[in-house]
């Protein structure tokens, strides 16, 4: 009798012991959409949002979730940039008059902090606020219309690349950035959740839009590229009445642009995620 009740005594303890210990968290998969806008900062558009220069953006994620705090994923983000002197702060960017728009190709690596220690579908945190930074590439290329027709301005050399007026080459229109940003994301219920996500980019190159030095020789332009690369420069000729702008600041090269993603996600936890292997908290 004795020994049958010490060993139930033990049975129930090591039962107890075995529901006192926090159960081991299993990484899982999930897929985010992306949608919101897309936002522009540099020298046509100094602010950091400007409701007139949002565009739309898209993006499309896929994150491992590898504790209740910490995931990697891996994101694709499509969008347009656009910047408009029209929307100048002050004479000299009016006056300047230039504007251009861009898509946005990014592709990136990033890596994620929760605040709380969330897991989808678990009711005991349904949401958490959350940090994310990482690196990435993206593919852009500025244009602008004159008439009917449509000038991608890397081609144009506005600023005299490659021409006779400067020594500067062309720039690279693929670049590194350092997407960095916050967020906020819900439980929907077991395997869907809802969000907010914020994300800067913070890039390596003053040409996102076409614009970072000085005025070039319209006349140069004119004679070894073409009349709308005069144009679409804003490099005015000079004459017995005109001055013009040769040389005069047309950009702030001191600041590299930069580029934003806003919006909502959609997320889905893929099915068997709970399969993966146990790792610790």
């Amino acid at each position: 009798m004795t020994n049958r009740f010490s060993l139930t005594l033990l049975l129930a303890l090591v039962a107890l012991e075995g529901t006192a210990q926090p159960k081991k968290f299993k990484g899982y998969f999930d897929v985010s959409l992306f949608a919101g806008g897309a936002q522009y900062t540099g020298d046509l558009n100094p602010r950091l949002f400007h409701s007139p220069t949002i565009k739309p953006g898209l993006g499309l994620i896929a994150k491992r979730n590898f504790s209740r705090r910490w995931a990697y994923k891996v994101a694709l983000h499509y969008g347009t940039v656009y910047g408009n002197d029209a929307y100048g702060i002050d004479e000299f960017s009016r006056q300047r008059n230039l504007s251009f728009q861009s898509r946005i190709w990014e592709a990136s690596f990033q890596m994620e902090f929760n605040f709380l220690p969330y897991q989808m579908g678990n009711p005991e945190i349904p949401a958490t606020p959350y940090i994310f930074a990482g690196i990435g590439g993206f593919f852009f290329n500025p244009y602008r219309t004159l008439g009917n027709a449509t000038y991608f301005l890397n081609n144009l050399h506005t600023e005299g690349q490659t021409t006779s007026a400067s020594a500067n080459d062309t720039y690279s229109l693929v670049q590194p950035c350092i997407p960095f940003g916050l967020g906020l994301r819900a439980n929907l219920g077991r395997k869907m959740a809802i969000g907010i996500e914020w994300g800067l980019r913070r890039t390596f190159t003053d040409y996102l839009d076409d614009v970072s030095d000085v005025y070039t020789d319209g006349r140069v332009l004119y004679r070894e590229v073409s009349l709308p690369a005069e144009k679409l420069s804003g490099a005015i000729r000079k004459t017995s009445s005109q001055p013009g702008n040769f040389n005069r600041q047309r950009g702030n090269n001191w600041n590299q642009d930069w580029y934003s993603f806003f919006g909502i996600l959609l997320v889905y936890k893929i099915p068997n995620g709970d399969s993966c292997p146990e790792l610790g908290n």
